[in-house]
């Protein structure tokens, strides 16, 4: 298996949309917030390439000095094999040639797949949003500083 990475664009819209649903379930994005996230100004999707199928995904908005990640998405069978680090490495460096210093996101309370990622990428704990998924499901506000690490694309 051979894992390559692009720069996603509106062409890709059905696609990113269809490994949301199947990820996210009822928390998924539309197709119009997809497609809105995908041709946005000052946003970067990145996709997983597995010959000609996205297998992850990971978008990120940059917002002065702060970026925040949206989305960090990857199939379920390619879990556990680097694919959102790298994901994530690129959209920090995007963000980090955006003048951004931090970057920001928001997980799940419970989401025990994604919080040692996180933490092992420099994220922390910043703060809690009550509700945030839909009630009952909180989410923990997470923060990096993108000037202190060394940032590898």
């Amino acid at each position: 298996m051979m894992i390559t990475y692009k720069n996603l664009t509106l062409v890709d819209a059905i696609e990113v949309f269809d490994l949301e649903k199947e990820i996210f379930g009822t928390h998924a994005w539309t197709l119009t917030q997809v497609k809105e996230e995908l041709s946005g100004s000052r946003r970067l999707y990145v996709g997983a390439i597995d010959g000609e199928k996205i297998v992850g995904y990971a978008g990120i908005a940059a917002n002065g000095e702060s970026a925040d990640i949206h989305n960090v998405a990857v199939q379920s069978g390619y879990r556990r094999q680097g694919i959102a680090r790298r994901l994530i490495a690129r959209l920090e460096s995007w963000a980090s040639n955006q003048g951004a210093s931090n970057a920001l996101l928001e997980m799940r309370v419970g989401n025990i797949e994604a919080l040692p990622l996180y933490l092992s990428l420099g994220y922390k704990e910043i703060s809690r949003r009550k509700d945030y998924y839909g009630a009952g499901i909180d989410a923990i506000v997470m923060k990096k500083d993108l000037l202190s690490s060394e940032v590898k694309s």
